[in-house]
C-alpha cells in the first residue's frame, strides 16, 4: 500500500511541491521556531518541537500507509505541542 501511495504522491499529485516544501520544513525549519535565549529554553529546552517533527513524521507516515485517522491525529499532537511549546517560551509567561 505505501509504495502505490509514494508512487501516486510521486508521478500524479497535483500538489507535490506543496508536500515536499512541507516536509523540508518538518526536516531543517521547525527546529529554528523556539526562542534561542536560555531562560525560554530553560523552561522546555527543545522538546515541544523534537516531539512536533516527530509527530508530522508519524503522520506522513501513516497518511502514505492509508491509516488517515491515525495521521490526524498525530497532526493534531504536533500543532498542540507547536502551540503549547510557544506559549511556553512566550514573554507573556511567568
Amino acid at each position: 500500500m505505501s509504495a502505490l501511495s509514494i508512487e501516486y504522491v510521486r508521478d500524479r499529485y497535483k500538489s507535490r511541491e506543496r508536500l515536499e516544501a512541507c516536509c523540508r520544513f518538518m526536516e531543517n525549519e521547525l527546529m529554528d521556531a523556539p526562542r534561542g535565549d536560555l531562560g525560554s529554553l530553560d523552561l522546555v529546552w527543545f522538546f515541544p518541537w523534537v516531539e512536533a517533527r516527530h509527530e508530522l513524521s508519524i503522520a506522513l507516515n501513516q497518511a502514505l500507509l492509508g491509516f488517515h485517522r491515525a495521521s490526524y491525529d498525530h497532526q493534531q499532537r504536533s500543532l498542540e505541542l507547536i502551540l503549547l511549546g510557544s506559549l511556553f517560551v512566550s514573554e507573556q509567561t511567568a
